[in-house]
């Protein structure tokens, strides 16, 4: 006996999911957003865990975060970037407009990485699928809060300014990261350090590395 007849996909059910997937409080993209910024460490666990429906896929929601942080960073570079004087000279900006260029596939060639050092940090405890769960939802939270906050601050206002909210971000990074570890205090503390630093210095190195390269290819 066959079971019921899925009724055909209509143009409705596909409008009714994208404005639920963008404006919906109770799931999609706003509700990632939010709970990823008041409880991250559950939310990353509860997907783990749970597979949350309410939550957005990992990888998705990290490539619409580099996505929006390279959109929004190109243009008010392009529209602010004089108020950084001499900071910022031809050179400068042919780095900076390679970077945001090929950001997306910079961060998906980062991110193992330094999910594989969080996973060697706890011993091993921290599964390194867990680890890349953790850090993808993470990264596209300070992403987010790059293109919002860090980079209009530093343009608009001071460049101290958006150094300060870099330093927020990588608090919240710290305490994400510690959280979801768990297994004491002091444990918590040493994987969050080696994992943000390590992090820091890896994206850093791999930057540095192919930078010429990104430049010759933009150009």
């Amino acid at each position: 006996m066959n079971g019921p007849e899925t009724p055909p996909l209509s143009a409705r059910e596909i409008w009714r999911d994208v404005v639920d997937g963008l404006f919906s409080t109770e799931r999609g993209l706003p509700y990632t957003f939010a709970t990823l910024w008041w409880k991250p460490a559950r939310q990353a666990r509860g997907y783990v865990e749970t597979r949350d429906p309410r939550l957005l896929r990992p990888l998705r929601y990290l490539l619409l975060a580099v996505a929006f942080y390279s959109t929004v960073t190109w243009w008010m570079f392009q529209r602010f970037g004089h108020r950084l004087g001499n900071a910022l000279d031809a050179t400068a900006m042919l780095q900076i407009e390679a970077m945001l260029q090929h950001a997306g596939w910079l961060v998906l060639l980062v991110l193992p990485l330094v999910a594989l050092l969080l996973h060697l940090a706890s011993w091993r405890r921290t599964p390194l699928l867990s680890a890349l769960v953790l850090l993808a939802y993470a990264q596209a939270q300070v992403l987010f809060g790059q293109a919002l906050v860090a980079v209009p601050a530093m343009l608009l206002w001071h460049p101290l300014a958006g150094q300060a909210c870099g330093l927020l971000l990588s608090v919240y990074m710290l305490l994400t990261v510690g959280r979801f570890v768990g297994g004491g205090w002091l444990r918590a503390t040493w994987v969050a350090v080696v994992t943000v630093a390590g992090g820091t210095l890896i994206n850093v190195g791999v930057v540095t590395l192919l930078l010429p390269l990104l430049v010759d290819l933009g150009g």
